[in-house]
């Protein structure tokens, strides 16, 4: 029997807990005898509260190498955690002696306090990946993975990408075939087609419409394939281009650059899955200068081929 111990903290993210615990549990269902044995752990023990407002009943987090892996969760009470020096002082300490070292969400900032991380490739939820990297630059963030194995510890993106890391651990410890049912019996994907940059580029719009930058987001969305030069879009809000490319950034997330080619994405992903136009008329469409780097570009963000995503979701 394999001891998880999931690690909370008052404020965490729900499904960072409940979405991979349900992945184990429903393992434990499909196989003759139940593998996994599931513990939540926190430093003092009790109730912790989510921040739906949910409470989970804990042990007190004490001889951490009994367990053969450890989760450490998300959400907005992980960057208190992070300073918490007693939970900190005992993940330090005792993760040698522990299999699995995993993080869901903003988890990462735990083991990055922690010293865990130092010079490996993580990753975390989007949203939070550039804050991730700024706080300890020993680490190589990739902020579009779902998940990432480095030796004993994986990191992985926000909320329900911690059911696709379950299924991950799941296939590493029984095999492909139970974790192919798991999924099945859960209705999820066994392996989730695409990386985080999969959400649209619309959601990194600046939502108050004074924002210089709100109309300018919305004409790159609406016509990707004119002409985004930086020179332009820094002439449209009357910018030099050095103070357009700095405001731009802090105000979405994404460089312009990297926001350009997001729209694009998205504009040929809604096309292949609403229509039924050719490669070339959707490079065309969505501003890539032909079918191969469209190919390529919606590979590198989605993790598939647009042939691939076409049979899969198109109508």
């Amino acid at each position: 029997m394999k001891k998880i111990a999931f690690i909370l903290f008052d404020n965490f993210q729900i499904l960072d807990v409940t979405g991979p615990a349900q992945v184990f549990s429903s393992a434990n269902e499909l196989l003759e005898a139940p593998v996994y044995d599931i513990h939540y752990l926190s430093t003092k023990g009790g109730a912790c509260r989510a921040t739906c407002g949910l409470t989970v009943e804990t042990e007190p987090l004490t001889d951490l190498g009994a367990y053969d892996s450890l989760i450490i969760s998300g959400g907005e009470g992980s960057r208190a955690a992070a300073k918490d020096q007693n939970l900190i002082q005992q993940i330090t300490s005792q993760a040698p002696g522990i299999r699995r070292m995993v993080s869901i969400c903003t988890g990462a900032f735990i083991l990055s306090a922690a010293g865990l991380l130092d010079n490996k490739r993580v990753t975390t939820h989007w949203a939070y990946a550039d804050r991730l990297q700024n706080s300890n630059p020993r680490l190589l963030v990739e902020p579009d993975a779902l998940y990432i194995r480095q030796g004993n510890i994986t990191t992985s993106a926000g909320v329900t990408a911690g059911m696709d890391l379950a299924l991950f651990l799941i296939e590493e410890d029984v095999g492909k075939d139970i974790a192919r049912e798991v999924a099945r019996h859960m209705v999820i994907f066994y392996r989730r087609p695409g990386g985080q940059s999969q959400f649209s580029a619309f959601q990194m719009t600046p939502s108050a419409e004074d924002d210089p930058f709100h109309d300018l987001c919305r004409e790159i969305i609406a016509h990707p394939n004119r002409d985004h030069r930086i020179s332009r879009l820094a002439e449209e809000v009357a910018m030099t281009e050095r103070t357009f490319i700095r405001r731009f950034s802090r105000a979405t997330g994404l460089s312009p650059g990297k926001f350009v080619e997001k729209a694009r994405i998205d504009c040929a992903r809604r096309a292949l899955e609403e229509t039924s136009l050719n490669l070339d008329q959707i490079a065309h469409d969505s501003g890539f200068h032909s079918p191969e780097v469209l190919r390529r570009t919606f590979h590198r963000h989605m993790a598939i081929s647009p042939k691939e995503y076409r049979q899969r979701f198109g109508g």
